[in-house]
């Protein structure tokens, strides 16, 4: 068990991954063969065919772009609001948001410092990476922004690992969508993409649409995606986690590798105000 979160490195996909590696065709990641549509639309029928969660709304963001996992899409977001709005996340969030803030001088806070105003700009993780599972109230916070006029980005980078939640891209005021395959799939390749109501005329979407990016990876990606589907995951490591946190006490959460502990046990795992546990290890070795 460990306080930071550790990516699941499936054995089987990643030896899966790296033999893929070695047959790539350097004429099939060419510029002039490559599509990158082939790679965001194989992203999104990975999310949207699983039975082990529920995701609505994707039709609505039509503008996809590769991301190199989800820290480009949250510096994006960010650096689009810089100049006119103060920047939000909780204080369990993936701590990029702070990074970024912090290098790039912006107005931020944390969400559990007040409520939200006009010309704040959100950044939440679903499932929210304080505990694993839905941000606590995520429907009235979303209420609340479109309320207010404020935009948001969902990280849904835990979704390849988690089980038994809807996502409701739906809400208006929900800007930009972020998922990654790094936490199910290999890390390494960084494999990320983003989704948006509007086109941006940035630097990840030019890169995306000039193709300027890691087609070598996108290309395994896209092999991978095809042979191991989110259900495959989440079917090989359910039993094991419901097992693994039944022997060390903790509650399993709706992401695989994440659980919650308790102040008597688990003390040492306390992080920005939750006991989250990472089990990465433990389910790695059960299986």
């Amino acid at each position: 068990m460990i306080v930071q979160h550790k990516p699941l490195g499936d054995l089987v996909v990643e030896e899966t991954s790296f033999q893929l590696l070695k047959e790539v065709d350097a004429d099939q990641v060419s510029l002039d063969a490559w599509k990158t549509e082939d790679y965001t639309n194989c992203f999104v029928e990975w999310l949207t065919s699983s039975n082990r969660n529920t995701i609505v709304g994707l039709e609505q963001y039509p503008h996809r772009a590769y991301s190199v996992g989800t820290m480009d899409s949250i510096q994006s977001f960010i650096h689009r609001h810089i100049r006119s709005r103060r920047i939000r996340y909780s204080q369990a969030e993936f701590v990029a948001s702070k990074i970024i803030s912090n290098h790039a001088h912006a107005a931020h806070a944390i969400l559990e410092s007040g409520p939200i105003e006009p010309g704040d700009a959100v950044v939440i993780s679903l499932p929210f990476s304080g505990t694993g599972n839905e941000p606590e109230h995520f429907d009235l916070l979303m209420l609340d922004c479109a309320r207010h006029n404020v935009p948001v980005l969902v990280d849904i980078a835990y979704y390849g690992i988690s089980h038994g939640l809807i996502f409701n891209m739906t809400h208006p005021c929900i800007t930009d969508i972020t998922v990654s395959l790094s936490k199910p799939f290999v890390a390494q390749l960084r494999l990320g993409l983003r989704l948006t109501r509007e086109f941006h005329d940035d630097l990840l979407q030019s890169c995306s649409d000039l193709k300027i990016y890691n087609r070598v990876s996108t290309s395994v990606g896209i092999k991978l995606m095809n042979q191991f589907s989110h259900d495959w995951i989440i079917d090989k490591y359910l039993c094991h986690q419901k097992e693994i946190c039944q022997q060390l006490n903790l509650i399993p959460s709706n992401t695989l590798t994440l659980a919650i502990g308790n102040s008597v046990d688990h003390q040492q795992f306390y992080r920005n105000g939750f006991y989250r546990v990472c089990i990465t290890d433990e389910l790695q070795q059960a299986v």
